[in-house]
């Protein structure tokens, strides 16, 4: 799958929820890709120019963008949820994480 590809499914999978999706931003929201679509979309190799972003980051981002979607309840397509069916403890550890932090003064 090409970037192109991946991120022309956004707003097929955005619509299917409910959603309307504009890419007037360039900039994608993460949690409506899957994470094949996101790894596809995102991976770069390491350049001597790049820095070059893995696989295994990647992963780990965009688990990080569907939790965060999660707990501040924006809908996340069942196809994405699926990558995750862990996704409830995800979101539970988040939620405990930023309820153990001190109120900003």
């Amino acid at each position: 799958m090409t970037r192109d590809e991946a991120l022309a499914n956004i707003t097929a999978r955005a619509a299917s929820i409910g959603l309307q999706y504009s890419d007037s931003s360039h900039r994608p929201s993460y949690w409506l890709m899957t994470k094949a679509e996101y790894l596809a979309a995102e991976v770069r190799p390491r350049t001597p120019h790049s820095m070059g972003y893995d696989a295994e980051t990647a992963a780990g981002d965009h688990a990080g963008f569907v939790s965060f979607a999660m707990l501040i309840k924006d809908p996340v397509p069942a196809e994405v949820l699926a990558d995750y069916p862990d996704i409830d403890t995800m979101v539970a550890e988040s939620k405990a994480f930023y309820a153990s932090l001190p109120p900003y003064l």
